[in-house]
Parts: C-alpha cells; structure tokens; sequence
C-alpha cells in the first residue's frame, strides 16, 4: 500500500481545487446596494477559504444571517454560502460543523432543484465520512455527488469527483475500478489541459497500480506526475512525489536512486519552509540507511523526524520514527533503550487510541442530532410544498371555476386532499424505512467495532495486572505506578467499550438477561473494589451498608454489575468529598437498591433528560467531568429490562440519590 500520507494530502489538495464557484455566476445585482455588497462579501468569502478558512467561516456565518430570501437566485446564493462554509470548516478541521453545514445546503438544494450546489454538498458531506476513515460511506456519497455534477455539465467538478472515486475505490481494494474511474478522469483534465490536478490524479492513479503488485507501472505514472511537478513548480507535490519515488526505488532495491530522491525531496522541503512534509524523507532516508546497515546514520535521520514530529504533535509521524529508533536499538543489542524508544511508541498510540475515541462518540453525536434536524427539515419542506403548490394553484385558476357548484368544489378539494395526504403517508413510510435501515446498519457497525475493541483490551489490561503484581519479575515504584495507570485507563476504555456494546445492542434488540437469584451483596462488593481506585485522592468514603445474603433478587448478575458500575461510578466522578453510601430495602415483591452522594448534585431542569442517551449534566465543551452520555441512559433499560424502576432525587450543591428496584426472590416454605 502507498504510505498514508500521500493519499491523505492528494484528498486535499482536490479538495483545494474543488471550490464551489457557481456563487459569482449567480444574478444577484439589481442595482441595489445591497445586493451589490452581498455580490463583493461572497467574493471575499471564496478568496479567504483557502488563506484563513476561520475567518471564512464568520464572514460565510453573517451573510447568512442577512441573506433575504426573495427569488430562485437568492435560494441558489444561499446553497453556495452553504457549500462555501462546509468547505471552509473541511480546512479548519471542523468536520462536524462541515457535515451540519453540507446537510443544510443539499436540504435546500433540493427543494429548488439546483443539481451543481447539490452535487457539491455531498461532496461535503462524503469529506466528512474520509476524515473517519468510512471509505465505503463515503464513496457512496462522492457516486451521488458525480451524477449531480455531471447534470450540471461542470467539467472540472467532474473530474475532481472521479479522482477522489478512484482514490476511494484504491482505499477498499478495488483497484481494477479504481483505475478505470482515473482513466475517465484523466481524459478529462487533460482536454482542460489542468496540469496541477492532471499531476496528482496521476499520482493517485500509481497508488491503484502499486496496491495491485504493479511496481514498474506505478513507478511510471510518478515520474509522469513528477514532470509536470517540475513544470508548474509545485513544491508541496514535489516534496511528496520524490518521497514517493524513493518509497518504491527502495522496495525495488535501487538504494542508490532511493537516497538520491529523498534528499531531493528534504532538500525542498527545507528550502521552501515545508515543515508539515519535512519529517517523510527523514524518516525515508532512516529507512534506507537501517536497509543498508548503517545504522548511527538511521539513528541521526530517525532523531531528527521524532523532534520535528513532536514540535508539531504529529502522533502518526512520531510512531513510525520511534519505531524504527526501536528497530535500530534492538538490533544494536542495546535493548534498554529499544525497551524504551518502545514504551514511548505505545504510550503515543494510547493517546491515538483516546483520541480516536472521543472524536467517534462526538461525530456519532453530532450524526444523531443531525438525523433528528434532517427528518423535522424534512417534514417541513413537504409542508412548505403544499403551500407553494396552493399559492400557485389560486394564481392560475380560471374564472370558469366560479360556475361550480358548492358541492362540486367541496368534492374535487376533498378527492384532492385525500390524494396528497396518501402520498404524503407514503413518502413518509418510504423515508422511514430508509432511516431505518441506515440506523441498523450504523449500530451494526457499532456492534462490530466494540467487539474488535474489547479482545485486545482484554489482553492490555491483563498483561499490565501481571506486570503490576510482580508475575514477571519485580518493577519499580515508577513503574508501578505507570502499570496502575495503564490498567486504570483500560478499565475506563472497557467500560465505555461495554456501554457502546449495550447501546447498540439495546438499539437492535439483540439483547439478552439471563435471570437468577442472586445474593445482591458479591455484586456491590466487586464494584466498589473495581471503582475503588476511580477515587485518586479525593476525600470520599465509600460505605456500604448490605450485608451478604441479607437480600436475594431475581436479576441478571451481569447486568446488575454494569448498572451498578455506572450509578457508583458516576457518584465518585461527581463528588469531591463526603460519604457515598449504598444501601437497600425490600417490600412484599421488590428490592429497592440506593445510591446517595453529597457530590455536585443535578439542576433541576436536567433531571428528566439525564436518562436520555447522550445526554449528560454538563454537555458544554468546557466541562470538567468526560463521558459518553450513555451509562444512566443505559442503566435505565438494563433495570427495566430485569422488571424494575430507577429513579433519582437530588438538589444543586447537596447531593443526588439514584435508586433503583429489582424483583425479590421469595423463598417458598417446604410443606
């Protein structure tokens, strides 16, 4: 496969080319100032996208906000602002701003039938999917966008769409596709004689080659993208394509030609001040002086990419250049320091791995609250259909009309009302079952990646718990306390695993509750050792005041341990000082279990959302306490899957107390 970077700054730079234009062909100056100045700010907007996308997104923000929709011409404007902003957030690196944006130009895109503002909007929205690395998603909607592009007859948007198809179809493994979609796209910009785009399709297109074992092709078709580099003086694709070249001359073996395209391309990477690409022929030239075992030299070029990478906090680069310091120490036999160029590779991984994590619960937040927008703007354009079709049905009427009847015109209304009202039921059935399969599939997907998670999580977690308890050899404090860490960390990284697992789960109803009489008190005991460590110096206390087999109910042991987990769990990560205390007490038919805190307490116009998922008590960006927003809401069901209630009371300041029932077992006395 073709080295992650070079795909990743191709999908950019087609991006780069790819700015929607219709916005200045648009006839929006009357004569009047007013449209006159909104004709110069969108120009202005265009202009400041590429340089400073931020500010491109206020200034794309206020002509929103004084855009007055008159005419057609005005709607279209209002798509390209749209489009305008997606793209702008796509360079700042909002991708959940770019996706709301994108949503909002093709809804209205749609309804005025403007098939160029809509093809770009999925384009956007297909962006969107590539940033978290849903190739197939996103391919999907890149084949929608073309078929809107080529209605338009734009014949660069065409083929800029099947570039990114192509490096798409390369991306899942479709290589012979992907090369029939660049031959398309080549005949193309080379009748617009487009050498900058030609230049890295043809890049793209050796990327499809390689993956399929054509080395000597793939080879080709760089030197190709390379001379017309040299041509338009393209540093940034120059500094990439030499790289690229000594990528494969040193999988050919020509370690000499390799060196030479290396230095080439830090040579121009120094020279022109291209420190985002300056660490790939660093960490080339490492690789080819570990291929010829010169290995002081490797380990000058792998130092020089791990300080420049870690200057610019690129995790990615950081990992390959330790790794291959690693490599270089071990076969050194200088295994302290492979052990610890190692530690340091793992521990950037980790933080990869969080942030990974957090990025996806936000993106799927941010995809769910975007669902919800989509079907009321949805239902609301129908609405606003039938409004314009009245409007215009009492403007065209003919004077003939007056001669019916009362109960004729009643009749011909109702027949016509029934008409529309069916095919709306209709509509609307078919959009939901399509909602619905996309939910499924999505939580599918979900299901799928929680399982991959958990196995490896698993394992870390056990390993760092042998290391912890001296199973392998004696540690040091340091290293004690590192290993605590390690497993502290894992046991929050399994227990967000498991709340995704039970929401997908719970969302499919492939759920299942394995009820049997259980002794309340193992349970209580496990999770407060479990969450013990959650404390870290915080003055709190834990007290639980159930006492072994003094209360046996008729519930899933498993799930009780889950629900346990999140309501103590949340209960210490909400408190700083005082007593968390657990207790419980039963009637005729059910146990009911409580847990009382004297933490932070919960506003009082919160509390009949916080069991709703992804809600939580503080959702603003500055919050102090992180989370999913899913454990009470998955609490809930798991208690009421088990024939329960949960409940909770709590004032600001002082405290909550969440309580929760689960069926007793009644002992029957033996006659």
């Amino acid at each position: 496969m073709m080295p992650f970077y070079y795909s990743k700054v191709a999908f950019l730079i087609l991006l780069l080319f790819s700015i929607p234009a219709s916005a200045n062909n648009t006839d929006i100056s009357s004569g009047k100032e007013t449209k006159s100045n909104t004709l110069q700010l969108i120009a202005e907007l265009k202009e400041l996208t590429n340089k400073k996308p931020r500010d491109a997104i206020l200034l794309g923000e206020k002509l929103l906000d004084e855009l007055v929709l008159n005419t057609f011409d005005d709607r279209k404007t209002k798509v390209d602002i749209y489009n305008q902003l997606a793209h702008a957030s796509i360079l700042a690196g909002d991708y959940s701003n770019a996706f709301k944006y994108a949503k909002e130009g093709k809804l209205l895109a749609e309804t005025i039938d403007y098939s160029l503002g809509r093809g770009l909007a999925l384009k956007n929205i297909a962006h969107f999917y590539i940033f978290i690395d849903d190739y197939e998603t996103a391919l999907d909607y890149y084949i929608k966008a073309l078929e809107y592009v080529r209605i338009a007859d734009n014949g660069l948007e065409i083929a800029l769409a099947l570039s990114n198809i192509g490096q798409l179809y390369s991306k899942i493994g479709e290589n012979d596709e992907s090369i029939a979609v660049f031959v398309e796209s080549l005949e193309i910009l080379n009748k617009m004689n487009d050498k900058r785009a030609l230049a890295y399709t043809l890049g793209a297109m050796a990327e499809a080659y390689r993956n399929k074992g054509l080395y000597e092709d793939s080879l080709e078709l760089t030197y190709k993208s390379l001379e017309i580099l040299i041509e338009i003086d393209d540093r940034i694709g120059l500094v990439i394509s030499y790289n690229l070249v000594g990528d494969l001359q040193l999988q050919s073996g020509n370690l000499l030609e390799a060196k030479q395209n290396f230095e080439r391309s830090l040579s121009l990477a120094k020279k022109n001040n291209i420190f985002s690409l300056i660490t790939m022929p660093y960490i080339g030239l490492a690789k080819m002086a570990t291929t010829e075992k010169n290995y002081p030299l490797a380990n000058e070029y792998a130092q020089n990419a791990l300080t420049i990478s870690s200057d610019r906090n690129e995790l990615n680069r950081q990992v390959e250049s330790l790794s291959i310091l690693s490599q270089i120490a071990e076969v050194q036999n200088n295994f302290s320091m492979a052990l610890k160029y190692l530690k340091q590779q793992k521990e950037i991984e980790r933080e990869m791995f969080n942030n990974n994590s957090d990025r996806n619960i936000s993106l799927l937040r941010t995809s769910f609250e975007v669902d919800k927008l989509d079907r009321k703007n949805q239902l609301l354009e129908k609405q606003n259909e039938l409004i314009q079709i009245n409007i215009e049905k009492q403007k065209n009427q003919k004077l003939i009309i007056l001669i019916f009847s009362l109960l004729v015109v009643l009749s011909i209304a109702f027949a016509y009302y029934r008409f529309v009202h069916n095919k709306k039921l209709q509509q609307e059935k078919l959009i939901n079952e399509q909602l619905q399969s996309i939910n499924q599939l999505k939580d599918q997907i979900l299901m799928n990646t929680s399982h991959e998670f958990r196995t490896p999580l698993t394992g870390i977690i056990g390993l760092a718990e042998c290391l912890k308890e001296e199973l392998m050899g004696p540690q040091t404090d340091e290293s004690k306390q590192n290993l605590a860490l390690i497993v502290d960390s894992g046991r929050r990284l399994n227990a967000l695993v498991d709340d995704i697992l039970s929401f997908a789960q719970l969302k499919s109803g492939n759920f299942e509750i394995n009820i049997s009489a259980i002794d309340i008190y193992k349970p209580i005991v496990d999770v407060v050792t479990t969450c013990a460590p959650l404390i870290n110096g915080k003055s709190i206390t834990i007290n639980n005041t159930i006492q072994e087999g003094q209360f046996t109910a008729q519930a899933d042991e498993k799930r009780l341990v889950q629900i346990l987990f999140n309501l103590i769990g949340n209960a210490i990560k909400y408190s700083n000082q005082g007593e968390i205390k657990i207790f419980a007490e039963e009637s005729d038919e059910q146990i009911k279990i409580s847990i009382s805190d004297q933490g932070i307490g919960i506003p009082e116009d919160k509390l009949e959302f916080i069991f709703e998922y992804f809600e939580q008590i503080d959702a603003s960006s500055s919050r102090t306490q992180q989370g999913s927003g899913l454990g009470l809401a998955i609490a809930k069901r798991l208690v009421e899957l088990q024939n329960g209630n949960i409940a909770v009371v709590s004032k600001l300041n002082e405290g909550s107390v969440f309580s929760f029932t689960l069926p007793r077992t009644i002992n029957i006395p033996s006659a």
